[in-house]
């Protein structure tokens, strides 16, 4: 799939998405939070994209601003995979058109009825929907795929269930994916995403250990509602925000630094090859396999020689996977 421009979309509330209704074209919408945009809800939004080819109209992913768990419950954190931007541009990829919708008090009270008619038919303009199996609406989650269906078929809107996608023989979904992000599995994570997990935020600055030890390293403050893998160390590789441009493939440390006794959790990446200034740049980290744990070691030279080894190993698991991909038939 080629890239497209990114997307400029302005979180719409309620009110003015009623408002828009003549001027808003017909369309069939992929319904969803589409936390992290994996291979689960790339499967609705090609659905929504057939659905709409089929039927004339634009394609439209239809999301919101933040997680609904967040706003209901906000004493229970739950992070994202994939910032707002981020979320948007991938949106993008598959879709003519994408409307974030701000989760208030407002659109929660909504009842499945009301859901239907005034934000799918009255707000969107909608003659069709795409969700994914599991899907719920309304007020306290009370619709379900099969009270959409009831409800679409009184106001004639087609509506297309997709059925859950499987990456290693499991289910693909959001909670899985967080759970082996968590846990440091990120190769397994990049199955059910489709793509290396992104941990993005700005660059601050660091006690420059890694450039005592001959390897700069670029000390990332994560944006705070993003997951963050395990402690260890990854194969990794970086680009810049916005426009991810490349700088290179790298090796990323998570967590304390107990060569050097000092128990702060930090996230420190080494670009191979790379000697800029990065401070205060916004970067992408793209997880791609995790190499170890974290360890003390007994002098800075042992630590020197063990990061020296994990740049080697990360730059063959690269090359290997480029290769790789180089193999394997385009398909779209």
């Amino acid at each position: 799939m080629g890239q497209k421009p990114l997307l400029q979309v302005e979180v719409t509330e309620l009110d003015n998405l009623l408002k828009r209704t003549s001027g808003a074209a017909p369309c069939v919408a992929a319904l969803g939070t589409f936390d992290g945009v994996h291979l689960g809800h790339v499967a609705i939004l090609k659905q929504a994209v057939e659905t709409a080819r089929h039927l004339g109209v634009k394609s439209l992913a239809f999301t919101f601003d933040r997680l609904p768990v967040s706003f209901l419950n906000p004493e229970r954190h739950m992070p994202c995979l994939n910032t707002l931007e981020d979320k948007i541009a991938l949106l993008g990829q598959y879709v003519d058109e994408v409307l974030v919708m701000r989760f208030d008090e407002r659109l929660a009270a909504l009842s499945p009825p009301q859901f239907v008619t005034e934000v799918l038919c009255r707000g969107l303009n909608c003659r069709g929907v795409a969700v994914g199996y599991n899907y719920t609406f309304g007020h306290k989650a009370a619709g379900n795929v099969d009270t959409l269906r009831e409800l679409a078929g009184k106001v004639g809107l087609v509506v297309e269930v997709v059925a859950p996608v499987l990456a290693a023989g499991r289910q693909v979904s959001s909670t899985r994916i967080r759970q082996l992000v968590q846990a440091g599995r990120v190769a397994d994570a990049c199955l059910c995403l489709g793509r290396p997990y992104a941990l993005s935020g700005v660059v601050e600055a660091g006690r420059s250990r890694g450039r005592e030890l001959g390897f700069p390293t670029a000390n990332l403050a994560a944006d705070p509602q993003l997951a963050v893998p395990a402690d260890g160390v990854y194969v990794t590789e970086v680009a810049t925000l916005p426009g991810h441009k490349t700088l290179g493939g790298a090796v990323t440390s998570i967590g304390a630094k107990p060569t050097f006794r000092e128990n702060d959790r930090s996230i420190e990446t080494y670009i191979f090859g790379f000697s800029g200034d990065l401070y205060r740049t916004r970067l992408s980290v793209l997880f791609h396999h995790r190499l170890r744990d974290i360890r003390a070691f007994a002098d800075r030279e042992a630590l020197r020689r063990q990061i020296a080894a994990d740049v080697e190993n990360a730059q063959d698991y690269l090359a290997n996977t480029n290769r790789l991909q180089q193999q394997m038939p385009v398909v779209y």
